[in-house]
């Protein structure tokens, strides 16, 4: 066991001849580098051949291809040929995308010479992207050129389309010029864009480029249009009588710049029940228990009736859930009253 130590670290000060030791890993058929690290892993090689062959042998050192015995030559010490005459060779084969173009790689056809990734071997020797490779004409977004702002809206504008969708569909049916981008708020975000109503001429502004009146003026407005309910408001401004410069969504336009609700909005007068500020529990039920009412039903009928303080509410269940409820015998009284009725039979004095 000594003795094979001693050797094995002789061995790794005196390697076998480069030569020598090519010729034997040759005869192990092994393709790729991957797997000679993990023949190497598994000790099988012999102790007088590096498994870092490439900086052992530095001197005569080449690639690992002609170490394995693959010929195999790593992409970026190939040569391929100059790209106009690669290019050429492209245009010749009538494919389509930059999928065919992968496909065409992976089949065999291809001359070594010729790069399976010319955006890489070529990014800096000519190439203007997969369209121009192929020949397709197509050119990828980034290296296109447009119009200018003014001179694509004035083209837009004589198109007559009506929405973004109309804008869609034209775009789609292929009658749309190159140098007309299909994602105008893209290409034009630093260059004037103000919204697909200013692109296609419609007038339709998108909401967070209006300029809206200010709140009490837009407000002072609704209120001589005498709507009764959040439901007249939306058909209103469906109507096409709403002007621009009030919005159809007040309650986000004016929160936090004087918005109370809809009731204050169109001069009802009526706060959204979500708005309104109610009685604590406590109050609430020592008011309703002294009324006398003896269910839910005559709580309902009383409240119909129009005599129910504004500050507690009609479903008061929901509003005190998690407020003290325990119940509407509770709430009306008519639970202590059958507990003191019931003690007082019994001759319980309290």
């Amino acid at each position: 066991e000594l003795e094979l130590r001693m050797w094995d670290r002789l061995a790794k000060l005196s390697w076998r001849p480069f030569e020598e030791a090519r010729e034997f890993v040759r005869g192990l058929g092994l393709g790729s580098r991957d797997q000679w690290v993990e023949f190497c892993k598994k000790n099988l090689q012999p102790s007088d051949i590096p498994t870092a062959a490439n900086n052992v042998y530095a001197a005569a050192w080449t690639t690992w291809g002609n170490w394995l015995g693959t010929d195999r030559i790593a992409d970026h010490l190939k040569e391929y040929r100059p790209f106009a005459e690669a290019r050429k060779f492209s245009h010749k084969l009538g494919l389509k995308s930059h999928g065919e173009w992968n496909e065409y790689c992976k089949s065999g056809q291809k001359p070594k010479d010729i790069p399976a990734t010319p955006h890489v071997v070529y990014q800096n020797d000519g190439w203007r992207g997969f369209g121009d490779w192929l020949g397709t004409g197509v050119s990828a977004t980034f290296l296109r050129t447009y119009w200018s702002f003014e001179a694509a809206r004035s083209f837009v504008h004589k198109l007559k389309l009506q929405n973004i969708n109309g804008w869609r569909e034209y775009c789609k049916s292929g009658k749309k010029p190159e140098k007309l981008p299909a994602a105008p708020e893209h290409a034009y975000r630093e260059a004037g864009w103000l919204g697909y109503g200013d692109w296609l001429g419609s007038g339709s502004i998108a909401s967070f480029m209006k300029t809206f009146k200010p709140f009490e003026t837009a407000r002072e407005f609704v209120h001589t249009l005498k709507l009764t309910s959040n439901i007249d408001w939306r058909r209103y401004c469906r109507s096409g009588l709403k002007p621009i410069d009030i919005p159809y969504k007040p309650e986000r336009t004016y929160k936090g710049k004087g918005w109370q609700g809809y009731g204050d909005w169109l001069g009802t007068g009526r706060i959204a029940d979500q708005e309104r500020k109610y009685l604590d529990f406590a109050k609430a039920r020592a008011y309703v228990r002294a009324l006398g009412l003896r269910n839910r039903a005559e709580w309902l009928a009383y409240c119909k009736a129009g005599k129910r303080p504004e500050d507690i509410p009609v479903y008061s269940d929901r509003t005190y859930a998690k407020k003290g409820w325990r119940g509407w015998p509770d709430f009306l009284g008519q639970a202590k009253h059958k507990l003191e009725k019931t003690k007082s039979k019994k001759g319980v004095v309290w």
